[in-house]
């Protein structure tokens, strides 16, 4: 399950047009593994897909991801 959320998360970087699908399967794949640590990288991706108008949203979401890796 880890080498799914890192692959998904690479994905999210890599590959413009599947970015928010990788994401969003890295998240849930986090959320099955109940792993805080991977449930943050996958947020942070998540964040780093939107669009720049979305900034504000991207920042809380880096925001977020921070917090997660932390607690």
């Amino acid at each position: 399950m880890r080498l799914l959320i890192g692959l998904l998360t690479w994905a999210t970087f890599t590959l413009r047009h599947l970015e928010r699908t990788a994401a969003e399967r890295a998240m849930q794949a986090a959320r099955t593994r109940n792993d805080p640590v991977m449930g943050g990288a996958a947020t942070f991706a998540r964040a780093h897909c939107r669009p720049s108008a979305a900034l504000p949203r991207t920042l809380r979401g880096a925001a977020a991801a921070a917090d997660c890796l932390e607690s």
